[in-house]
């Protein structure tokens, strides 16, 4: 044993003052230190590998003046203490010195990985970033409370597919426990039906029943005077609707009317003014009803303005041309733009 450690101590002298390289196993080395197997491949019994000093944590807790990137194996931690530079030293494997500290090279014997997210807990030392690219981040689970943030703020129920803000037992897909805001919300188009949405006693989101009950829809049309426009196109056939129109002049007078109209598909249609108010005098417009389609409106109380109206400024008449289709006439002496805002009525 003597001559074959004299034997190796002699080649170590012989290759540092050489080419400072040294070999094992090869007369070629490639780098400082080459080892190579003597049998890379087959299936020998011999043990090929690199044995690195083995230590329990109280020996390598008393090393001093450590060189940066030692490196050692922890056999056992059953004596010293996880503090000094064994801070990290919390179980059996590699660990190599970084300067101040021993830092673990893999999750301890037999895990055979490195320690990570999948296998440890932990916690950050700094701000961390992660950044996809074109790539994405998929977690699938099938836990009720399978990704949380900071408990009840943020949790996902991946075992039912909801959401919940503010509760880690969501029981609808979205669930707020909590307010909620929505900072920019789009307009809805003119001339399109849609659904408003209320809340039941328990919070949850719901449409009225029948769906269709108070869908709104709005619009607008200019019409010169004595022409004809089409206030609003494309209602339902079969159904029932209470309407408001508003027109505006170039002072400070304003008109508002209110009429429920039925779209019948047997070409049974019909308006039914209700009742109105001009703003500036509470004065209530005059309703005629021409026939069962055709309501004329006129206001009294209104004066002359810089815009070129006059008293009749704010008449028209309200039709129905066909299914669907509402027709206004302008009867007053300018160019006048008519609002008018739809209810559904009909529960069917």
């Amino acid at each position: 044993m003597m001559k074959k450690s004299l034997s190796a101590a002699i080649m170590l002298a012989a290759a540092t003052f050489g080419y400072a390289q040294v070999g094992i196993n090869t007369s070629t080395p490639a780098s400082t230190l080459d080892i190579t197997a003597k049998n890379s491949t087959g299936t020998s019994k011999n043990v090929d590998g690199l044995l690195v000093p083995r230590v329990d944590r109280e020996r390598a807790q008393s090393m001093s003046s450590i060189p940066t990137s030692t490196l050692i194996y922890v056999n056992s931690i059953n004596k010293g203490t996880q503090t000094g530079n064994a801070v990290n030293v919390d179980a059996v494997g590699y660990y190599y010195f970084d300067g101040n500290v021993w830092v673990k090279l893999n999750a301890g014997s037999g895990s055979g990985s490195s320690v990570n997210i999948y296998n440890s807990d932990g916690t950050l030392t700094g701000n961390r970033t992660v950044t996809q690219g074109d790539k994405t981040l998929t977690f699938n689970a099938t836990a009720t409370n399978a990704f949380s943030v900071d408990g009840k703020t943020f949790s996902v129920d991946a075992a039912n597919d909801r959401v919940g803000i503010g509760t880690d037992a969501p029981t609808n897909t979205l669930d707020v426990n909590g307010t909620a805001r929505v900072r920019t919300m789009n307009s809805t188009p003119k001339k399109v039906l849609v659904t408003p949405v209320y809340a039941d006693a328990n919070g949850v989101l719901v449409k009225a029943n029948p769906a269709n009950v108070n869908q709104l829809l709005t619009n607008s049309v200019q019409v010169a005077p004595g022409a004809t426009g089409t206030l609003i196109n494309g209602l339902p056939i079969g159904s029932m609707f209470k309407i408001a129109i508003t027109v505006y002049d170039g002072c400070t007078n304003t008109a508002l009317a209110e009429y429920y109209v039925g779209m019948s598909g047997k070409g049974m249609n019909a308006i039914n003014a209700i009742s109105g108010m001009l703003i500036n005098n509470s004065s209530s417009p005059n309703f005629t009803k021409v026939n069962a389609a055709t309501t004329k409106t006129t206001w009294t109380g209104l004066g002359t303005c810089q815009s070129g109206g006059g008293g009749n400024n704010f008449d028209y008449t309200l039709s129905i041309p066909a299914g669907g289709t509402i027709n206004i006439q302008n009867n007053g002496n300018v160019t006048n733009e008519y609002y008018v805002v739809i209810t559904r009525m009909d529960p069917v």
